[in-house]
């Protein structure tokens, strides 16, 4: 084996690949509700079906249908997130380049109505901040702009790293709920 190749995993036998849309079958609207705690019902289908291409692809690595079924409700979640926590860039970018969404241009989509969709989604989100305390916007400006880390933005705000993600998850909830998708 070279140096550039990988080594193999090894099969832990615990699933077969014919296993897996079944078992995805008897999962998915359970994903699709975890997905529509962060986003909005329309994107909750593509995060799930991206990740079960993700499973497929390491259908060695479950031990179980349990281990694949955890495996694929954390993926979701993570996805959901940056899903949103891409959103919500894209939005504090824009209001910090004078208010555009620039950032529309750099996606490609299927027709100009799904671009539609996009930006409307957008603009619920910056509505939503907008109606966020200023201490949260300043937190998420730090973060997601600014790309400060926790500990940075803990000392900003006289606080322990820890109660910036604490802070930063209740912002997030507090979006989430603002666009009435919690």
């Amino acid at each position: 084996m070279s140096k550039l190749q990988s080594p193999e995993l090894p099969r832990t036998g615990g699933l077969s690949p014919s296993e897996l849309p079944l078992a995805f079958d008897d999962m998915y609207e359970d994903l699709v509700r975890t997905a529509a705690r962060y986003l909005e019902y329309n994107d909750c289908h593509d995060v799930v079906h991206v990740a079960f291409c993700e499973a497929v692809a390491k259908v060695d690595r479950f031990a179980s249908l349990e281990h694949f079924r955890r495996w694929m409700f954390r993926v979701v979640s993570l996805r959901c997130r940056d899903v949103l926590g891409s959103r919500i860039r894209d939005v504090l970018e824009a209001d910090a380049a004078g208010g555009s969404f620039a950032s529309i241009e750099q996606h490609t989509f299927p027709n100009p109505e799904e671009q539609a969709v996009f930006k409307a989604d957008l603009e619920a989100i910056r509505g939503a901040i907008r109606r966020l305390p200023e201490r949260d916007r300043e937190l998420l400006g730090l973060l997601y702009i600014e790309q400060w880390s926790s500990a940075e933005v803990a000392e900003r705000f006289g606080l322990e790293a820890c109660n910036v993600r604490v802070l930063h998850c209740r912002a997030l909830k507090k979006i989430r709920r603002l666009l009435g998708v919690s």
